[in-house]
């Protein structure tokens, strides 16, 4: 993967945390709750401005129970 790819990546799954956690009406803290992430950290990453390990990535599709391969797929 190039890094253009892997930003692309990073961005979707960015977009995708976070609105797939406004849509369940969960707050910052609830994910931070579940995942043991600061608050801070979450931000970071669903601005796109983390580079997120895919362990931590597991961990917030997991407090969002979500499949992680979900919050990868580009938008339609």
């Amino acid at each position: 993967m190039s890094d253009t790819e892997i930003s692309e990546a990073l961005s979707i799954f960015a977009a995708n945390c976070k609105r797939t956690r406004n849509a369940q009406g969960l707050t910052l803290k609830d994910i931070q709750e579940r995942t043991r992430l600061t608050n801070t950290y979450i931000n970071k990453v669903e601005n796109g401005r983390a580079n997120i390990s895919l362990n931590n990535c597991d961990k917030i599709a997991k407090a969002l129970q979500t499949p992680l391969h979900v919050l990868l797929l580009p938008p339609f």
